[in-house]
């Protein structure tokens, strides 16, 4: 009998943000209007008297937010007049307030929450990119899915029909881009997510799960992965593909109706990549130095770690492609709180990371 998989329904959480959005509405607090062009432009470029509060939710200190987590280490928000304070919440518990207008946006991995809440009527976007993927090499040490080899053998590829009726686990519960990540892993041997149990799984847990084989595979988190790889009999089967991994700054009604502090917080993000991310940054001491502080990991997990790529540019070429296949993926899966598919222009504004490459930077201090 197959198992019935848990990517489950925000039913809920819909409902509540609909709520939500119907309340903002009532109260005059219009959302950006934008789309794809969004309401940033010529005349949301900032200067040295641009400034303000930024209340930002994220749930960890992963490598992959460096960029932001670097520009409130080293005091670069600060110095641009920007008052950036962060909020420890899972992606889940942030939307409502980033609705609200409590938080002004989140740090994250897009998932099935922000579709919903877009859906439900609430002006959440997509408005800047963090890391993409490079093409791996196979011996490549990456956060992805990580298997147990009495289950999935040890040949060149996995043998992932082994996985029918295993339990696997998922820091989202198959809710994001891993979901996808998984399914497209299963294909290979001819399953589906319904073919498998996911249970959620998260941090040091998920490689204890493996170890004391709880779980068949499960998602392993950086810098997880250094760990795992030391571990005889445990093997990665599948991580992201190249390009765009969905990882972003999702921007809500309060950033959005404030398009020149959207604008610089871009910019100090862009100068930040440009200072301590480029390249193999694990060479830069200084970059190294940073960043243990910011990630609160001692050096060794830098060095160890692959670097991550990031884009000084902010080009969010590829976004509306990613999210098109991943929405076609939850609705496939019956993952979503409606049946048609939101067209790009409700889920992403481009014009914030736009105006930050156009607009001048003379405000900007080293």
């Amino acid at each position: 009998m197959r198992q019935r998989s848990m990517l489950i329904r925000g039913g809920s959480l819909a409902a509540l943000l609909s709520l939500l959005a119907a309340g903002v509405s009532a109260c005059g607090e219009s959302a950006s209007s934008g789309g794809d062009a969004g309401a940033a432009g010529a005349d949301a470029c900032p200067t040295a008297e641009t400034t303000g509060d930024i209340t930002l939710t994220v749930s960890s200190n992963l490598a992959v937010f460096a960029p932001v987590l670097l520009a409130i280490q080293d005091g670069a928000f600060k110095k641009a007049g920007l008052n950036v304070t962060v909020q420890r919440l899972s992606a889940a518990e942030s939307v409502p307030l980033v609705a609200q207008g409590k938080a002004d946006a989140q740090v994250t991995s897009y998932s099935s929450a922000q579709f919903n809440a877009v859906s439900g009527g609430v002006d959440v976007k997509w408005i800047l990119p963090l890391d993409t993927q490079p093409q791996a090499r196979d011996d490549a040490v990456l956060p992805g899915f990580w298997a147990r080899e009495d289950v999935v053998g040890t040949g060149a590829q996995p043998d992932f029909a082994k996985l029918r009726g295993q339990t696997i686990g998922s820091q989202t519960s198959g809710t994001g881009i891993s979901g996808k990540i998984l399914s497209d892993a299963l294909a290979q041997g001819g399953l589906g997510l319904p073919d498998v149990k996911i249970t959620r799984l998260v941090g040091a847990d998920a490689l204890a799960a493996l170890k004391n084989k709880a779980v068949a595979a499960t998602w392993i988190a950086s810098p997880g992965e250094i760990e795992a790889s030391k571990t005889a009999g445990l093997r990665r089967i599948a991580t992201y593909p190249p390009g765009v991994t969905g990882t972003s700054i999702i921007a809500g009604p309060k950033l959005l109706d404030r398009p020149a502090i959207a604008v610089k917080f871009a910019q100090v993000i862009s100068e930040t990549v440009k200072k301590y991310l480029v390249g193999d940054y694990r060479k830069q001491p200084e970059s190294v130095t940073q960043l243990t502080k910011a990630l609160e990991v001692d050096a060794s997990v830098i060095q160890q770690t692959e670097p991550l790529v990031f884009d000084p540019d902010l080009s969010m070429a590829g976004a509306d492609k990613f999210l098109d296949d991943l929405q076609a993926f939850f609705l496939k899966e019956n993952a979503l709180d409606y049946k048609e598919a939101l067209p790009a222009s409700r889920l992403i504004d481009t014009s914030v990371a736009d105006s930050a490459r156009t607009c001048s930077r003379a405000w900007f201090q080293p």
